[in-house]
């Protein structure tokens, strides 16, 4: 009987090398179709593919034993892209009708998981948000009329990407005034 498993079980670009593991019954030859990355088919028990790019690759294991019966199995791999994020680190609320509002901007984050948390200098939170979409105003908690004072900001950004992977970034925001 043919039956695989590899690992990363949800590989990125960032970690595209993925590791197959035969786990057949009375396997005595392998033959892996994998049709990508260059390569076709592979001979080997427990081959190691580097994946060049994103997607969905169904890999086939064909397993003959000494007896000539022949079992395959099917598995798809899905290779995530790469999580990308750009976090400003200055805006000028309340100033001019542009850079009013501080907000990170990202693809392939699994926004279900974004957190992002502003300190003031006394480590007290100013602005916490789990919606990507919602940025600061420079005010305390988004209300009121008054600006915080100008002056550097410390955050925390947190997420996890579609391939489960967890990110966090720290760092100041420059709140011009």
């Amino acid at each position: 009987m043919a039956d695989f498993y590899f690992e990363p079980r949800r590989p990125d670009l960032n970690n595209s090398l993925v590791n197959f593991f035969d786990q057949s019954m009375n396997a005595a030859t392998w033959q892996w179709i994998i049709n990508c990355c260059g390569t076709d088919s592979l001979t080997e028990q427990n081959p190691t593919v580097i994946f060049q790019d994103t997607g969905s690759y169904d890999i086939t294991l064909v397993v003959y034993s000494v007896d000539g019966c022949v079992d395959s199995v099917t598995q798809t791999v899905v290779v995530w892209p790469d999580v990308n994020i750009f976090i400003p680190n200055a805006f000028t609320p309340g100033i001019t009708d542009y850079n009013e509002e501080w907000r990170c901007f990202g693809t392939y984050i699994d926004e279900s998981t974004f957190e992002v948390v502003v300190f003031d200098r006394w480590g007290e939170v100013i602005f916490e948000s789990n919606d990507m979409n919602e940025g600061w105003n420079g005010k305390y908690r988004n209300a009121g009329s008054e600006y915080c004072p100008g002056g550097v900001y410390p955050y925390v950004v947190s997420f996890r990407s579609g391939a489960g992977k967890e990110y966090k970034y720290i760092g100041h925001i420059n709140l011009v005034r």
